[in-house]
């Protein structure tokens, strides 16, 4: 029996030499640009960062003055990585989707795909914050306060490396903490305690996102909608979400908050300009709700700024739900420019594009027949029309500059990407805010309305974020036959008209029969009996959203 259990232990000990051992950790993404100063770490080895290098969980990446990084991960989402920053990815797990990234110090855009599992999760980690996203553009700065001991001027080399104490709580890298640490624990170092950063700056672009302090000792968290941002201050609860964008262009405090938690990333232009790729010349405003807005401080000289020429116009499609305007952008500069929807703009009809369409003269119809229009919002980008055009990755160091040359990402506002050029039409997805007048007619030309309707309406937006929000936090779930836009919209009528549970099945009732005759089809006691059993379910729904536990 001894002689089988040596000749055993032998065996497995051959085993274990013969066959190839390895730790190398799983991939969780790759580098698809990079530019200045940067570095990956891993193992204790130092390597120049390079474009199409793979990345694996939990090796570092730094990068320096002037530097900028693309990575996408494994789950498609892309990382924009801004100067003077340190991070690295401790977990990627394509199909539970959750990702988890820590980030000491820097400045990231994340392009998130939208997290579709429970449990999912796309989470960022700094010293002060934990910022969650469900699919959504999310920016996070992490400006350091303090930086004479830190590697933010030049990326670490092999002989700092070895160099670094691996005890002691007052570390220079992540190199030296281990991943995952959570914050209060007494016998191990995590984010928190790295004190060179007092604060983090989050802002949502679209769909939503959620923040609490790295300590969740501290309580308190704050859900950003699209278009909003806040801070989280060290030893503090968040911030009150505040609006990024005004339908009068920037809100206030806004700037200030750009240049505080996104000083390099959005400002720093002069410190390793790309050569040809812009006009420096150009101001760095954006069309905001047809409006242009200069951003304060950011053009690249000292000359007064060129002020773009362009031009939008705005129609309707034919439908009063889901992509109901679409919107024309021209540009006529030697500029790139973003254009900006604001999330719950009101748009209202005050014109045609023609006079006689099919027959019908729609000057017959007076302008006050047809639907005023709640549009979730978006963004696009156009090159200049003349000059040379900024390629990937010779952007300007803007948060969201890297779509100028692609189009926007797929969000909530729109359908598909939208081409870049010096002119383009983005949909808008947009709801009725008048349950009984005329849809959107293809010849319909909508402005933006005054600002007595954009306040009347304002308190729906709450209601219609809600919505998405409960939808992709598994707190509602569609109903057969009904989209989200089918919910979005009748909640806001049932809101708008104050319905009760009859009115709201007579009138869901009524609209879906009147359907049914403009298309030619038959509506019996069977059609009957389906839309009664939709309008049930559509109300409890609604229900939910409007009147949340």
């Amino acid at each position: 029996m001894f002689r089988s259990l040596v000749v055993l232990a032998g065996l497995l000990i051959w085993s274990l030499l013969a066959s190839p051992q390895t730790t190398e950790k799983p991939e969780c993404g790759k580098i698809e640009s990079v530019r200045g100063p940067a570095v990956v770490i891993r193992d204790r080895k130092v390597a120049d960062a390079k474009a199409g290098d793979v990345l694996r969980v939990n090796d570092v990446v730094q990068t320096g003055a002037g530097a900028r990084m693309r990575i996408t991960l494994m789950d498609g989402s892309t990382l924009s990585f801004g100067a003077r920053g340190e991070l690295r990815v401790i977990q990627s797990d394509t199909t539970a989707q959750i990702t988890l990234i820590e980030m000491l110090h820097g400045n990231v855009r994340a392009n998130v795909k939208t997290v579709t599992k429970a449990g999912g999760r796309f989470e960022i980690l700094t010293p002060t914050a934990r910022v969650l996203a469900v699919g959504t553009v999310i920016s996070v700065g992490v400006p350091e306060v303090e930086t004479s001991t830190s590697a933010n001027s030049a990326v670490i080399d092999q002989r700092t490396l070895e160099d670094l104490p691996l005890n002691g709580r007052d570390f220079r890298s992540l190199l030296q903490l281990e991943p995952g640490i959570a914050a209060g624990n007494p016998n191990s170092r995590s984010l928190s305690d790295y004190k060179n950063v007092a604060g983090t700056g989050v802002t949502v672009e679209d769909h939503y996102g959620s923040v609490t302090n790295f300590d969740l000792n501290i309580p308190g968290q704050t859900d950003l909608m699209p278009g909003q941002y806040t801070e989280i201050p060290r030893g503090e609860p968040p911030k009150p979400p505040a609006p990024m964008y005004t339908p009068n262009g920037f809100a206030p405090g806004y700037n200030d908050f750009r240049q505080k938690f996104f000083p390099h990333f959005n400002f720093d232009r002069a410190e390793n300009p790309a050569p040809g790729s812009r006009n420096p010349d150009c101001g760095r405003g954006s069309i905001i709700n047809g409006v242009y807005v200069p951003s304060i401080g950011r053009n690249d000289t000292n000359k007064t700024p060129i002020i773009p020429q362009f031009r939008t116009e705005i129609t309707g499609t034919g439908i009063s739900t889901g992509n109901a305007l679409q919107v024309h952008f021209y540009n006529d500069s030697p500029c790139p420019l973003k254009f900006v929807v604001t999330s719950g703009a009101i748009l209202k009809p005050t014109g045609f594009t023609g006079r006689v369409i099919e027959g019908l003269i729609l000057g017959g119809e007076p302008l006050k027949d047809f639907q005023k229009m709640y549009t979730v919002g978006g963004k696009v980008y156009l090159k200049p029309l003349v000059g040379v055009a900024p390629e990937r990755n010779e952007q300007p160091p803007e948060d969201d500059a890297e779509e100028i040359a692609t189009g926007p990402r797929e969000g909530v506002a729109l359908e598909a990407a939208v081409p870049a050029g010096s002119e383009t039409t983005m949909m808008l997805r947009s709801f009725c805010v008048e349950l009984h007048k005329l849809a959107p007619h293809p010849k319909t030309i909508y402005k933006f309305a005054d600002e007595g309707d954009q306040e009347k309406y304002a308190p729906n937006r709450a209601l219609v974020d809600r919505a998405f929000h409960m939808l992709l936090t598994r707190q509602i779930t569609l109903p057969p036959n009904l989209s989200l836009d089918n919910i979005v919209q009748w909640m806001l009528w049932a809101h708008i008209e104050q319905m009760n549970e009859k009115r709201f099945r007579d009138e869901f009732i009524d609209l879906v029969k009147k359907n049914y005759e403009a298309h030619k089809q038959k509506w019996d006691k069977e059609a009957e009996k389906r839309t009664e059993q939709m309008a049930q379910d559509c109300w409890m729904t609604v229900q939910k959203v409007l009147n949340p536990a």
